[in-house]
């Protein structure tokens, strides 16, 4: 978190024991100061119940839900998510075509966008952010 330069992020993408681990990362960030720049993902509905209560604890930004390992539809899990007031949604480049109904205030993000078709598909659907290597370059428009 020292490295971390003022204004960036690090989102973590949790895919072990995430109450273990999450619980470890905010022990650690009560000693650091710096929860403002840590942004958890979230891929099941008792994560969102536990980042509640870190969230009360500490000063974090609002969760990235991911639909990633949902077996229920993107549309259902961007609904229920915006429900419970997240702003941030995530789903599998292979999902998009499925998303019909963005809620309103909800930004999307994709991946993974590993090449240029990827990445006009998602320009395409307006989202927000991509998740890619850093050495996909496909210019812009």
């Amino acid at each position: 978190m020292a490295a971390l330069p003022a204004g960036a992020w690090v989102v973590l993408d949790i895919k072990s024991d995430f109450a273990a681990t999450g619980e470890r990362v905010v022990q650690a960030l009560r000693a650091d100061g710096r929860a403002r720049q840590v942004v958890f993902q979230l891929y099941r509905p008792e994560d969102v119940a536990l980042f509640k209560r870190w969230q009360a604890q500490l000063d974090l930004p609002g969760p990235i839900v991911t639909a990633y390992l949902s077996h229920r539809s993107v549309d259902t899990v961007a609904r229920e998510g915006a429900r419970l007031g997240v702003r941030a949604f995530t789903l599998p480049m292979w999902r998009l075509a499925a998303f019909s109904h963005r809620p309103d205030g909800l930004s999307m993000f994709v991946h993974p966008v590993h090449d240029c078709e990827a990445w006009h598909e998602a320009q395409a659907a307006r989202v927000r952010g991509i998740y890619t290597r850093t050495d996909v370059r496909c210019g812009h428009g």
